[in-house]
């Protein structure tokens, strides 16, 4: 809330993991983060991609881009499967079930080459959380009316998601904040800190 460059905007926080929570839901408003829904570990999006990630021969935590991008070769064959291992629960969160990848595709080593199963597997995963980003922003948006969706963590530098969330979600606008992980842990803690102090924080206008 404090980086972006708006005074009062719904937020949405969606990564791997934090210290006991995967997912958080507000409003940032009067310069302070009101809490309106958290999803606790195991469930977790970012974990999900990151093991599939893996399941495809690539590096976890680092190649998650490759994904997003194998996904436009394939066809999303295995959605409604997904469907029932991953989704909303209607109240702010979601579950994340156990999933047998090699049901879909066998696993790659790094380097070794992708077939048709794979780009589909790829294709399912990133349609699924496009829809789940989607219902989590929808309730959000039911639960704040506001204009503006401020986003940050790992899951919400996958662009394409964001722009399905902007072209059919509720928000007019859409913000992220680029720094995922440990940097923007640090750069959190120093904008609060800046504020508690009466430093005025000066938004992030970019990367």
């Amino acid at each position: 809330g404090l980086a972006a460059p708006y005074e009062d905007a719904a937020v949405l926080v969606c990564d791997g993991r934090g210290e006991a929570l995967s997912h958080l839901a507000g409003v940032y408003e009067d310069g302070r983060l009101r809490v309106l829904a958290a999803q606790e570990l195991p469930h977790s999006l970012g974990l999900m991609y990151e093991a599939v990630t893996e399941h495809l021969g690539f590096m976890r935590s680092s190649d998650e881009y490759k994904v997003m991008a194998l996904a436009s070769y394939g066809s999303p064959r295995f959605l409604d499967e997904l469907r029932e291992l991953i989704h909303t629960t209607g109240d702010g969160g979601f579950r994340v079930e156990p999933i047998d990848w090699a049901a879909y595709a066998k696993a790659l080593r790094p380097g070794q080459d992708w077939g048709e199963e794979h780009a589909d597997l790829a294709a399912s995963v990133q349609t699924r959380l496009e829809e789940v980003l989607l219902e989590l922003a929808c309730w959000l948006h039911e639960q704040t009316g506001r204009r503006v969706l401020t986003m940050a963590g790992g899951v919400a530098l996958n662009c394409v998601a964001n722009t399905h969330l902007l072209e059919r979600g509720p928000f007019e606008q859409v913000w992220v904040q680029p720094a995922a992980g440990d940097a923007g842990t640090a750069l959190g803690g120093a904008l609060h800190l800046a504020q508690e102090f009466g430093e005025p924080a000066a938004p992030m206008p970019g990367a």
